[in-house]
C-alpha cells in the first residue's frame, strides 16, 4: 500500500478530478493522506489554462527533485491538462 499526497492546481474541474482520483487510489489499496511529507507518491493534478499555475507546478517539480533523486521509493505523478500538453 502506498501513501499517495494530491495536489490540485488550477481550476474546479481539477478539483472534482482530484477527489475522483483520490476515491480510484483508495479502491485500489492505497491510503491518500493530507501531509506531503508522510507520502511516497505525490500526484500533481495539473492545469495548464493559467500561466500562473503552470509557473507553480513546475517550481514544485524542481522543489521535490531533491526527495526524487535522494529516495528510490518516492514517486512523483502528474495529471491533467498541464501533463497533456506538455507530454
Amino acid at each position: 500500500m502506498r501513501k499517495v499526497h494530491i495536489v490540485t492546481f488550477g481550476c474546479q474541474m481539477n478539483k472534482l478530478d482530484s477527489e475522483l482520483a483520490a476515491e480510484a487510489l483508495v479502491d485500489a489499496g492505497h491510503a491518500v493522506v493530507e501531509d506531503e511529507a508522510e507520502a511516497d507518491t505525490v500526484v500533481f493534478n495539473t492545469c495548464s489554462v493559467r500561466d500562473h499555475a503552470e509557473q507553480r507546478v513546475l517550481s514544485r517539480l524542481a522543489q521535490l527533485r531533491g526527495r526524487r533523486e535522494s529516495d528510490p521509493d518516492f514517486r512523483l505523478g502528474i495529471m491533467g491538462c498541464f501533463d497533456e500538453s506538455e507530454g
